[in-house]
């Protein structure tokens, strides 16, 4: 008996991964400013995938956020709406 249970805390602790959290396809807001990025070739993406993980879209805030860092000539409105953006797509680590 105490072999089962030992063996059942060992494959449930294996099998806890965490689920993925998609950004409803309706927030055209965040899709609409990621594709904007990706036209003016800030970040890279596919846009025929979607919807984008909520972890996908903050990491492309940061990509963009490090190219707006180098770039000087980016739109200071933009810079201020992905400061915005940024803040609401914050993973915690």
């Amino acid at each position: 008996m105490r072999r089962i249970t030992v063996l059942l805390i060992i494959f449930c602790s294996m099998a806890g991964t965490a689920q993925v959290v998609y950004e409803d396809i309706n927030n055209k807001g965040i899709y609409d400013f990621l594709d904007e990025l990706a036209n003016l070739k800030v970040i890279e993406i596919n846009s025929v995938v979607k919807p984008y993980s909520r972890q996908f879209i903050a990491e492309k805030l940061v990509e963009a956020k490090e190219y707006v860092s180098e770039f000087q000539g980016f739109r200071v409105s933009m810079f201020q709406v992905l400061s915005l953006r940024l803040q609401n797509f914050r993973v915690s680590s």
